[in-house]
């Protein structure tokens, strides 16, 4: 069973002159049980891929919640 998951999750930040592509096409699923661990450099988009998650799940509830 999936408890959390994602598909095709995309995030740009636009200004006056260009756009930022922050999250292109993200997609996988966490299962009951497995542990995520999102490991990267600096500034590749780690803190705005849980923070996109977190939002929909408040904003939505569109992702799954287990007991």
């Amino acid at each position: 069973m999936d408890v959390v998951q994602v598909s095709e999750l995309c995030k740009k930040y636009k200004n006056k002159y260009r756009t930022k592509i922050a999250l292109d096409n993200i997609s996988f699923s966490v299962k009951k049980g497995e542990i995520l661990g999102i490991i990267g450099p600096s500034g590749v988009g780690k803190t705005t891929l849980v923070k996109s998650i977190i939002l929909c799940k408040i904003l939505y509830n569109v992702l799954p919640v287990s007991h």
